[in-house]
């Protein structure tokens, strides 16, 4: 049996046997949208409020939402995630400063990381996780993520206002 792809407005025939699954989920799962949004520069001690507006799919269709930042000259680090069913999980060098949130009825989840300083200087990143669960647990294993298969990108930067000191002689 023969089954049709569109690529690019043409028609590429492949013999079915040939198409993997990941071709399959890329089709469909390349119509979902996350769109990330966010204040800019951030002063010390104040909060990071970070909005991701998902189209195409549902927050509550069976997925987990993900944060992660990624500071300069470093890999990416898992920040924490929201379930479908509204469940939270955070990395353990965050719990105490991150708080995800959720608005089904606009279809966005939320990111708060308070107290910030300059060591959270990143960008930060939104995603839809593709696996969890015996495959591969956050909180166990934060570097074992899968496949993020959408995200939405945010560069975030937390400023420090200067003050200058002079001695007195």
């Amino acid at each position: 049996m023969i089954h049709g792809i569109e690529t690019m407005g043409s028609t590429l025939l492949v013999p079915q046997r040939f198409l993997s699954l990941e071709s399959w989920a890329h089709r469909v799962l390349s119509q979902v949208r996350l769109q990330e949004s966010g204040p800019g520069p951030v002063k010390p001690s104040q909060t990071l409020s970070l909005t991701c507006a998902v189209s195409g799919s549902s927050i509550t269709s069976g997925h987990y939402w993900s944060w992660m930042h990624q500071p300069p000259q470093k890999g990416r680090e898992w920040m924490g995630a929201i379930s479908s069913g509204g469940s939270t999980y955070y990395s353990p060098s965050l719990k105490s400063r991150t708080f995800t949130s959720r608005d089904t009825s606009k279809n966005k989840f939320f990111l708060k990381l308070s107290s910030v300083t300059s060591e959270d200087t990143a960008v930060y990143y939104c995603a839809r996780d593709t696996m969890w669960g015996s495959q591969c647990e956050h909180r166990l294993k934060p570097l074992c993520r899968g496949l993020h298969d959408h995200m939405g990108m945010l560069t975030s930067s937390v400023q420090f206002s200067r003050s200058v000191m002079s001695d007195s002689s």
